[in-house]
């Protein structure tokens, strides 16, 4: 056998080698892909239930946007007269205190 013929064989085998072990490393990233797929299955299906429940509650909220709105005005309201309000309770409150310091029976806390 010539040294070409020698190398040409080198040449087969290794190829036959290589093709060898990518089809192994393919067969393996397969099976992990598959085993990822199988894995994630569940958590799909469990999203799917998770969004069609999201979906519900948002058309809730769509009917109860227009109820918020109209309380909106309310609450401004009641904030605004809390705000003037706070002022007079917090001195009745000292008052109460001042009065109950003089009295023993009393306890506010």
């Amino acid at each position: 056998m010539t040294s070409y013929q020698q190398i040409s064989e080198e040449i087969y085998v290794n190829q036959n080698k290589a093709i060898y072990v990518t089809c192994v490393c393919t067969l393996i990233n397969f099976l992990i892909l598959f085993i990822i797929a199988v894995m994630l299955g569940p958590v799909a299906h469990d999203a799917g239930i998770l969004i069609n429940d999201a979906g519900k509650s948002l058309d809730d909220l769509s009917i109860m946007i227009p109820e918020i709105n109209g309380l909106i005005p309310e609450a401004q309201n009641t904030t605004r007269i809390l705000g003037h309000m706070i002022p007079r309770i917090t001195q009745g409150m000292d008052i109460l205190r001042q009065l109950c310091n003089k009295v023993p029976e009393c306890h506010l806390d």
